[in-house]
């Protein structure tokens, strides 16, 4: 699993993205509330962390299909 810390002692910084996926982003928050995400850096984290996840695996050596 990965952890990450506290959300106070985070530092943050800005990312660039093409405005289609942005749009495309907020289509699918927009018509999927059931998903739960109420914003676009809700959204994004959630994929990076689920990526940080699946090639953490390869790169340690863990992945297993």
């Amino acid at each position: 699993m990965v952890s990450f810390p506290d959300k106070d002692k985070t530092e943050y910084v800005k990312i660039g993205m093409p405005k289609e996926m942005v749009e495309e982003v907020k289509r699918i928050i927009e018509g999927e509330k059931r998903l739960g995400f109420v914003s676009i850096q809700e959204f994004v984290k959630d994929a990076v962390r689920k990526n940080i996840m699946e090639f953490g695996e390869y790169s340690n050596g863990q992945h297993k299909r």
